[in-house]
């Protein structure tokens, strides 16, 4: 079990509950945000795409930054306090010209909008040093929050308007800040795991350079890029364009919020049961690869139909796939890497693969879309997600055979063959 409630699964299962609350509330309604104070679409895609090349660009530096000199800790607790400072002016911002509205959702996704890979970071190096804690609790705490926020704002924007949505963003970034304070720093806290302590001292600082050219050197790590890169080009474009899709069949904000409300929840579900497969030996490697595989199946169906109720289902095979490479996402990539590198990993992998995904999957996307059609362009999403899959068989077999020899030679030792 945790020590205590500071350091247990419940107190980290909360702070990813707020703080993906937050985001929520803010930037998965971004478009829906500007769609109400009249923006075109096109203007939102560059905005939305602004978004992404910050968190593409500062990513990197908040690992560096986390491996160096502040704890995962501190940066939490910085982002969001700059984070909600910078969102008070919004509801007067909104009713300003686009370039200004542009500049100050630029100046946002500094902030919160890069806080998955640094809440990631935390949880990792806490769950790593102490007994009893589970990723797929903590962070399904984000996905369960992250549920609840997309209901309450799909419920509130269309009677209450945009300032409502804004409220709940602002409460829960306040209560994230309050539960980041009092959580514990894990550069901090003893080690249940005495093994492990003596390699988190003999960590050294290193500079980004360094870093950059030993994770670009790991084959597992370059790997793992790609495929998550392919999976977020081909995921990102149908995620972004969900408000609008919606809108085109009757749909409005109260649907959208449903739509998340679905996804996230049946995600936080299926993280839990992935938990247990884990335990019982299934790897992390085969989570990653079956996931990207569902998610082709989600592809196939998702742009050939105009049917709202089929759209609203695919978000449950969306859950299914998405859940199970989010628990494995993280714990995989630390376990390929050195401990002095972790912070870096997570984050640069965020960054290049979010930037690639977002940038070029909605910009490629839209002109796809365009100029060959719906059906076209769902074909080649399914390829691209089919092509992540199969990528990660290779490290996938070789972790099975693994598990294999193990059982095997625990049934030797055992006197069982």
């Amino acid at each position: 079990m945790a020590k205590n409630f500071k350091r247990s699964n419940l107190s980290f299962f909360l702070l990813n509950g707020f703080a993906y609350a937050s985001y929520c509330s803010l930037f998965t309604f971004t478009l829906t945000i500007l769609l109400e104070y009249n923006f075109t679409t096109i203007e939102c895609g560059i905005i939305t795409t602004a978004q992404s090349i910050v968190l593409m660009c500062v990513l990197p530096l908040y690992g560096y930054i986390m491996d160096n000199f502040i704890s995962a800790k501190k940066t939490t607790i910085i982002i969001f306090v700059c984070g909600l400072i910078a969102t008070l002016p919004l509801p007067i911002t909104l009713k300003m010209s686009f370039p200004v509205v542009l500049l100050h959702f630029i100046i946002l996704s500094f902030f919160i909008f890069c806080s998955g890979a640094i809440l990631d970071t935390w949880a990792v190096e806490i769950i790593n040093k102490t007994r009893g804690m589970d990723y797929a609790i903590v962070r399904g705490g984000g996905s369960v929050f992250y549920a609840v926020a997309s209901f309450f704002c799909g419920l509130v924007i269309v009677p209450f308007g945009v300032e409502a949505i804004i409220f709940i963003h602002i409460v829960c970034t306040v209560c994230t800040i309050i539960l980041a304070c009092y959580l514990p720093d894990s550069q901090k806290v003893d080690s249940d795991f005495p093994e492990m302590e003596s390699e988190e001292k003999s960590a050294q600082k290193v500079n980004f350079l360094q870093a950059a050219k030993y994770l670009f050197g790991n084959k597992d790590f370059v790997r793992l890029l790609i495929c998550v890169c392919l999976f977020l080009f081909a995921l990102r474009p149908t995620s972004t364009y969900l408000p609008i899709l919606l809108n085109n069949v009757g749909g409005d904000g109260t649907v959208f919020g449903i739509s998340q409300f679905i996804s996230a929840l049946f995600e936080a579900v299926v993280m839990i049961f992935v938990t247990q497969f884990i335990a019982r030996g299934m790897s992390k490697e085969l989570c990653l690869s079956l996931g990207w595989g569902i998610l082709a199946i989600r592809m196939m169906i998702f742009f050939v139909t105009d049917n709202i109720y089929i759209i609203l289902f695919t978000q449950i095979i969306q859950s299914i796939g998405y859940g199970l490479q989010l628990r494995a996402y993280a714990e995989y990539t630390v376990s390929i890497v050195e401990r002095k590198y972790r912070a870096t990993a997570i984050t640069l992998l965020a960054s290049i693969s979010n930037g690639v995904g977002t940038v070029f999957g909605n910009y490629i996307g839209a002109e796809l879309i365009d100029r060959l059609g719906a059906l076209t362009f769902t074909a080649i999403c399914t390829v691209i997600m089919v092509m992540a899959s199969l990528l990660f068989i290779p490290p996938t077999v070789k972790a099975i055979r693994k598990r294999r020899a193990e059982v095997y030679s625990n049934l030797i030792q055992n006197n069982k063959i």
